[in-house]
C-alpha cells in the first residue's frame, strides 16, 4: 500500500470518477484505474463499484476511505510540523 492509493482513493470518492481524479491529481486515467486494482487485490477487498452512472464507495471502501483521510491528514500534519520546526535543516543534513 501506497500514499499515492490513499490520495487517489480519497481523490475517486470525492469526485465519483476516474477521469475527473485522474485531472486533479495530473496523472493519467489509467494509473489511478490500475493502481486502484492492484490495491484491491492487495488487500483482498472490493472498495469501489463501477457502473456506468459512476464511482461509489463499497461499504468495505466507505471504511477503508475513512481511515485513508486519517492516514492523509497525519501525513500532512507530520510534514508539517517538522519542516516548520527550527533546527529541521541540521537534522535532515545529520541523516545524510
Amino acid at each position: 500500500m501506497r500514499l499515492e492509493q490513499l490520495q487517489y482513493l480519497t481523490e475517486i470518492a470525492r469526485s465519483h470518477s476516474f477521469r475527473v481524479a485522474a485531472e486533479n491529481l495530473y496523472v493519467t486515467q489509467q494509473t489511478i484505474s490500475q493502481s486502484l486494482l492492484n490495491l484491491e487485490k492487495e488487500l483482498g477487498v472490493q472498495l469501489l463499484n463501477r457502473t456506468h452512472k459512476g464511482i461509489t464507495l463499497t461499504e468495505e471502501g466507505k471504511i477503508f476511505h475513512e481511515q485513508a483521510c486519517l492516514v492523509l491528514k497525519s501525513f500532512g500534519d507530520l510534514k508539517t510540523s517538522f519542516w516548520q520546526t527550527e533546527g529541521s535543516q541540521k537534522r535532515l543534513d545529520q541523516l545524510n
